[in-house]
């Protein structure tokens, strides 16, 4: 009843409009697997857990409609699953924010970005963060990973990254022959390791066709060009990141590839957000212990 619900208001802002995304069968799919995955993590009633996915998984892919809409369609929801109205949703930083505060400043709007990215992490779903460069959108992942005590690996893919730099390839031995040097995607895939794909959007067509298995939640992994087949360990996480495509020499990335991400769009700092970060980090302390110490003739003169 409340996926029939979110789809008839969809379709009624969708006539005429092309501000509202149209939502595919995949994201309804995510929407009842993320609401499986959170009723036993974090003991959520069903109606309770079907919130927190909505929140999740479709509040910001709606929000074309405007973020004023998209509350309304969520107090409806609520209303509907008869969920009392101090319901705020499941913590998924608890216990996290400290642990990332050396490596990243959660500040005004990046609480919620590094919410919904824990989030997916807790869901098991790939996750696509893409902004303007120098938002955080690396160091993000980066610190949950170090706080979470996983290891993380990281392609920085360019115009020339081709599948052997994610699969790995054929080197020469001493003996003569020719041994198999694995990649970062196979080493993650076999051993459990978070996978970080930086801009994203640079990457060749073979690497992404090469990813849509992983993304879809595939069990093995078979490696191109040879007989080898690696069982996908369960702990494997796969982050993306991208500038978008109105960046110089960005592709828009295919709606084949998009829809299998949990996309999270993080913006521009604000000026407030810019002034805590830098006041939390202490940084103009941190440049005048690099400096060097004033000429004490120039200081008298003064």
């Amino acid at each position: 009843a409340a996926c029939r619900r979110i789809r008839c208001w969809v379709q009624q802002r969708s006539r005429g409009s092309g501000n509202v995304a149209k939502l595919t069968l995949r994201a309804y799919v995510r929407l009842l697997d993320s609401c499986y995955a959170m009723q036993l993590r974090c003991n959520l009633s069903v109606p309770e857990a079907l919130l927190a996915a909505f929140d999740l998984c479709l509040a910001e892919q709606l929000v074309g409609a405007g973020p004023s809409a998209v509350a309304a369609l969520r107090a409806e929801l609520q209303q509907a699953l008869q969920i009392g109205p101090a319901f705020v949703g499941p913590d998924h930083l608890q216990g996290l924010a400290a642990a990332m505060s050396s490596q990243h400043v959660l500040s005004g709007s990046r609480c919620a970005t590094a919410q919904a990215v824990a989030a997916a992490i807790a869901c098991s779903m790939p996750v696509l963060l893409e902004g303007p460069a120098a938002v955080g959108k690396t160091s993000l992942v980066t610190a949950i990973a170090h706080a979470q005590q996983q290891l993380l690996e990281r392609v920085n893919n360019t115009e020339s990254t081709g599948l052997q730099d994610y699969i790995g390839s054929y080197l020469p031995a001493g003996d003569g022959s020719f041994t198999f040097n694995e990649g970062p995607l196979l080493r993650c895939a076999r051993l459990g390791h978070w996978l970080l794909l930086d801009e994203l959007n640079l990457a060749d067509p073979a690497v992404l066709s090469a990813l849509c298995p992983l993304l879809e939640g595939a069990s093995t992994l078979a490696v191109p060009g040879t007989s080898l087949v690696v069982p996908v360990h369960p702990g494997l996480r796969i982050f993306a990141t991208q500038n978008s495509a109105a960046y110089a020499n960005r592709h828009a990335l295919p709606l084949s590839i998009r829809s299998r991400f949990l996309e999270v769009q993080v913006k521009d700092f604000t000026e407030p957000e810019l002034c805590d970060v830098i006041g939390r980090r202490q940084l103009p302390a941190k440049v005048s212990a690099i400096l060097p110490p004033p000429d004490s003739s120039t200081t008298s003169a003064n």
